[in-house]
């Protein structure tokens, strides 16, 4: 007998309970992890999700720059008209800053591997689960050390995920979020 039921993303309180996991999991941690939630949309396509952010495992500092980085767990629920889709991915995110005290800003940027649920959503074809990611976000951050613990920044991220030309048609889809995280 072979199982035909389709994946559906889970809902509200599926979202909320990995949430309250990734929560408990990053607060019994010793190491500087963390959690995100963010939300948006862009192009029609209407996002939310959570991310693990785990410990910085490279810092470097110039003249009066830092640059951090660390990799992130994300889980995002995404909806374009009718169509909804879950994404999971993991990327190397890397974070530029002065070296300051207090209220700074940064740059980030990093590149990932994810995995869609679907491989339509509206009225793009992705022709394949797995896609790469980009992201590119900007914002401010405050509290602790940069990357440790105590750190809370507040930003915006436009992600693009494609599937590199792997197989046609490769639509794509971007996505612009306003992210929150702490570090604990």
């Amino acid at each position: 007998m072979r199982f035909t039921r389709r994946w559906r993303p889970p809902g509200l309180a599926g979202s909320m309970s990995f949430a309250l996991a990734l929560f408990t999991a990053a607060t019994a941690c010793p190491a500087a992890q963390g959690v995100a939630l963010q939300a948006g949309s862009y192009d029609s396509v209407d996002s939310v999700g959570v991310q693990w952010l785990l410990p910085v495992w490279y810092r470097a500092e110039w003249k009066n720059w830092r640059i951090a980085s660390h990799p992130e767990l994300q889980l995002n629920l995404l909806r374009s008209h009718s169509d909804k889709a879950a994404q999971a991915g993991a990327f190397a995110t890397f974070r530029i800053s002065p070296i300051r005290t207090g209220v700074y800003p940064y740059l980030e940027a990093g590149l990932g591997l994810n995995l869609f649920s679907e491989e339509k959503l509206g009225r793009r074809n992705l022709s394949t689960h797995f896609q790469f990611g980009e992201l590119i976000g900007v914002g401010v951050a405050w509290g602790g050390r940069a990357g440790g613990k105590g750190e809370t920044s507040v930003g915006v991220r436009l992600s693009h995920y494609s599937n590199a030309g792997l197989k046609q048609p490769n639509h794509g889809i971007e996505v612009f979020q306003l992210t929150v995280s702490h570090r604990f």
